[in-house]
């Protein structure tokens, strides 16, 4: 059965193959995975029949690689958000690649997916840290709308900050965390919201779209037709 709130898969090699149309979301959750939160976004998006898009730290997802898997398990996108969540602008830009560098890598090794998305920590980024992603293959993914449920927030608090976002962008890439507990509570009811205000949920995916499947070949069943037929 078809679910009203899911949208179309977008595929990327690049940063600018992700381009929105009017009241379409993507949603992204950062600095998990946590066993209790991440499973209950997990659910909630599953209810929905919509998929987020999960940016991980390294360290976190070495500390929880089941729930880094069970990720997985739910065919959600996941990328990479380096691994102690440093401000990488300020640590020099040596530091800054290594932190990167081993995210990525703790998170491959947790899921068994190479990350291809990555988020910068607290969006700091500059020119050096984009040559060196786009070098390895990675496509950074910015926000148009911050739920900032990283401060204490009601559902209806975090729910009205995204949707009035969403309204003034006229769609957008959303940040959440799954890490908070807070958050866990909000997803059910603002995918509740979205789908009532008629928002569709993109997927993201790596690579470029798969080839249509080929038109099946008309068999003649009944044997040689007779000629002129």
């Amino acid at each position: 059965m078809a679910k009203p709130l899911a949208g179309r898969t977008i595929y990327l090699e690049q940063t600018r193959d992700l381009v929105l149309a009017p009241k379409e979301v993507v949603l992204t959750f950062d600095d998990g995975p946590v066993p209790y939160n991440t499973r209950s976004v997990l659910d909630a998006l599953d209810a929905h029949g919509v998929k987020g898009l999960f940016f991980m730290v390294g360290e976190m997802a070495d500390w929880h690689g089941e729930a880094a898997k069970a990720v997985v398990a739910d065919d959600q996108t996941i990328g990479s958000h380096t691994y102690q969540h440093p401000h990488l602008t300020s640590i020099g830009l040596t530091g800054a690649i290594a932190d990167i560098d081993k995210g990525n890598a703790s998170v491959e090794k947790a899921t068994g997916v190479t990350p291809h998305f990555f988020r910068f920590p607290y969006l700091a980024e500059n020119e050096a840290l984009g040559r060196a992603l786009q070098s390895r293959g990675i496509i950074p993914v910015g926000i148009d709308v911050d739920s900032r449920d990283y401060q204490p927030s009601t559902t209806d608090e975090i729910v009205s900050r995204v949707m009035t976002g969403l309204e003034a962008h006229g769609g957008g890439i959303v940040l959440m965390h799954d890490l908070q507990g807070r958050t866990a509570r909000a997803i059910g009811p603002l995918l509740d919201r979205l789908e009532a205000d008629g928002y569709k949920v993109v997927t993201l995916r790596y690579g470029k779209p798969p080839e249509p499947a080929p038109e099946p070949l008309l068999v003649n069943v009944f044997g040689r037709l007779p000629k002129g037929i």
